[in-house]
């Protein structure tokens, strides 16, 4: 039987596979449709990363993981904007890869580290 500490450290696994993987994919792939793909696949773990560390800092005993986790959803919405608008601009895109990968830094922090 699984208690609670099991489950959060099978969560933090997960999510810290599927950051790792989709970071390596997104940064070393040549293929536009893979960078695409990986950068909404990072941006979705960023959010949930994110929102975890806001559900615990709205407690109001952890306000400093409280504003990490809202820097983090913050640059989760200047990635998500400069995603859309760097469809035809590959350096706005580039950005906005650079942005996701520091929401979802920002999010795994925020989450279970701080």
């Amino acid at each position: 039987m699984l208690n609670s500490l099991d489950w959060l450290v099978i969560l933090f696994m997960g999510l810290a596979g599927v950051a790792i993987l989709s970071l390596a994919l997104m940064l070393l792939c040549k293929n536009k449709v893979v960078r695409y793909v990986t950068t909404g696949i990072v941006l979705a773990a960023a959010g949930v990363a994110a929102f975890f560390g806001f559900m615990v800092g709205i407690t109001g005993y952890f306000i400093g993981q409280l504003a990490v986790a809202l820097m983090a959803g913050l640059l989760i919405a200047g990635a998500v904007v400069l995603g859309i608008l760097g469809a035809k601009n590959t350096k706005l895109f580039l950005y906005s890869r650079i942005a996701s990968a520091m929401a979802l830094v920002l999010g795994m922090a925020s989450a279970f580290f701080i």
